[in-house]
């Protein structure tokens, strides 16, 4: 309240007047003039819904002021200016409202600037967030392909009807795609697309109005591309266009795919009064007929959401594992984050693959430090974590294996990376592996961990057999076959607790994350080449733990694994 009532009176000493119509209830409306930067004072309006400033005050032009009418960039269709884009690292602070309050209105007013200047930098901007005005429909289309086929059809997704995948005719069924986006009760296209691809972002020509119908589009194609003019009038033409009562246009161009749907429907408003199969007839270049009635159908204009493998994996900051195969041995608690983190990060999205591999089925114990739930329970953890990321990220290619890794480990993989956690499996792939990098091998393992009861969580990289530690040279080794770890986290018990003929080291769910996030950063740096630090790990703070810092830790001469021959 305190902040509302601050910013209230600012804006009033501004020269605002708040609106008293009843019926506002936490939001207010203010109206006056910017004027700040030198500028000719504009009339607007300015709506707060937001009292903690989370989001950025609406400011609107007001009817009938310049600019009001004019197509340019950070004007949006309602007439609010963008003065401010979301997701900048401008945060208005709520503690000192009036300052807050400042730098709206003096970045709002530097925008009518730019605008009253015809600042030639806004063009690049216009076509660069076209896509934004472009829009008159709110419905979502996604393209899994970014766009590489010329001809789809429509489906509906899994959630909303509003969300439609853009699938080629060529699609196989058994695609993860179709199987666990698409929605099954809308097994039939729902509408058909044809894209229309251009080298260069559209608008060419901004003093075209936004078209509302098939005449307005024709002459908007005209003033942007007489050649594609040209090849959407002669695709009017043909039955195939006017297969479903909706076509769609899709204009691809360098940085949007903007679409125009044709609500030719006999429901849609203004729809003609003709047979869909014989639509064509009117198509073609009988659209330049004056009284042609498809000249009056409607058009929906949105955009299609590139959800492609690139664009998918664009904003991690690293190369991807795509073309890497990748096993992942236990789908325990540090498995299934891990497997779920390496598909993020984009193995398998290419001719790569993950593989896990892992002999136990889930558990009701597991449930909270797992990625699986309660349908998965009595199921193998590898093929359930397989069918996760399957319905999450089907176009990550993944394999499972629900059996014994002694039985089925083999080093044909590019990388592989031990996710039980198990110390006596961890030292028995630490052997095997030890062998396969003497006989002339080089595929490198990680080892990821927790020690106590998930106080801290190590990971090791073993790529050569000399020169480095490999995972026994973790442990100091007595004459009575006894050891102990070198680099202890503490000295606290473990609190062990029995179900039945199981012994269960009690831990949180957070450690495990730990644990494969440490694991995955390793991968990801062998991946770019930086294979140091080697020994990395983290723990708990709040206790009083031993310091660790990531290091090379070099072999040691009374390991027995490295005195192996």
């Amino acid at each position: 309240m305190k902040v509302k009532l601050a910013i209230e009176d600012y804006l009033m000493r501004c020269g605002f007047e708040l609106d008293s119509t009843p019926g506002f209830l936490e939001h207010r409306c203010f109206f006056g003039q910017l004027d700040r930067q030198g500028i000719d004072p504009i009339n607007v309006m300015i709506v707060i819904y937001d009292w903690t400033l989370s989001t950025y005050p609406i400011i609107f032009l007001q009817e009938g002021e310049r600019h009001y009418n004019s197509r340019n960039a950070h004007i949006n269709f309602n007439r609010s200016l963008c003065y401010i884009a979301p997701g900048d690292a401008v945060v208005l602070n709520s503690l000192y409202p009036e300052s807050a309050i400042e730098l709206c209105l003096t970045s709002a007013s530097k925008l009518i600037a730019r605008l009253d200047a015809n600042d030639p930098s806004l063009l690049e901007d216009y076509r660069d967030e076209f896509h934004v005005y472009w829009l008159n429909d709110t419905s979502l289309i996604y393209s899994y392909d970014n766009l590489s086929s010329f001809y789809y059809q429509l489906y509906i997704g899994t959630r909303k009807k509003q969300s439609l995948w853009l699938v080629p005719l060529d699609y196989d069924a058994e695609h993860p795609l179709l199987k666990n986006i698409l929605h099954a009760e809308f097994s039939n296209a729902v509408g058909h697309a044809f894209v229309i691809t251009v080298d260069q972002d559209w608008p060419t020509n901004i003093t075209a109005p936004l078209p509302e119908n098939l005449q307005e589009f024709l002459e908007w194609l005209r003033l942007n591309s007489p050649n594609k003019l040209r090849e959407f009038v002669e695709l009017t033409a043909d039955p195939v266009f006017w297969i479903s009562s909706i076509p769609a246009i899709i204009i691809k161009t360098p940085s949007h795919a903007l679409v125009a749907t044709f609500m030719a429907g006999s429901a849609s408003k203004g729809a003609v009064k003709i047979p869909i199969d014989k639509l064509h007839l009117l198509g073609g270049y009988s659209l330049y007929q004056p009284k042609n009635p498809l000249l009056k159908i409607p058009i929906k204009r949105c955009y299609v959401e590139d959800a492609s493998k690139k664009a998918i994996h664009s904003r991690n900051g690293n190369p991807s594992f795509s073309d890497q195969n990748i096993l992942v041995i236990g789908g325990g608690a540090i498995g299934s984050f891990l497997s779920d983190a390496l598909a993020m990060v984009g193995a398998g999205s290419s001719s790569g693959i993950i593989t896990i591999l892992d002999k136990e089925e889930l558990e009701t114990g597991n449930l909270t430090r797992h990625t699986l739930g309660m349908r998965d329970l009595n199921t193998s953890k590898a093929e359930s974590i397989k069918e996760k990321i399957n319905r999450e990220m089907p176009h990550v290619a993944v394999n499972s294996i629900a059996g014994d890794a002694q039985k089925y480990l083999h080093f044909g993989y590019d990388l592989i990376i031990d996710a039980t956690g198990l110390e006596a499996f961890s030292r028995w792939l630490n052997n095997r592996h030890l062998e396969h990098l003497r006989s002339g091998g080089g595929t490198p393992v990680i080892y990821a961990w927790l020690e106590g009861e998930g106080m801290a969580w190590r990971s090791l990289l073993v790529n050569s057999a000399a020169g480095y530690a490999c995972r026994e040279c973790l442990y100091i080794h007595r004459e009575d076959g006894e050891r102990e770890l070198r680099f202890p986290h503490g000295d606290e018990p473990i609190n062990y607790r029995y179900v039945g003929c199981k012994t269960i080291i009690p831990y949180a769910a957070t450690a495990a994350m730990q644990a494969a996030s440490l694991a995955c950063e390793a991968a990801v740096d062998w991946y770019q080449g930086i294979e140091t630090p080697r020994f990395r790990g983290g723990q708990r703070s709040g206790r009083n733990y031993v310091s660790f810092v990531d290091h090379d830790l070099e072999q040691q001469d009374e390991c027995p694994s490295c005195r192996m021959t």
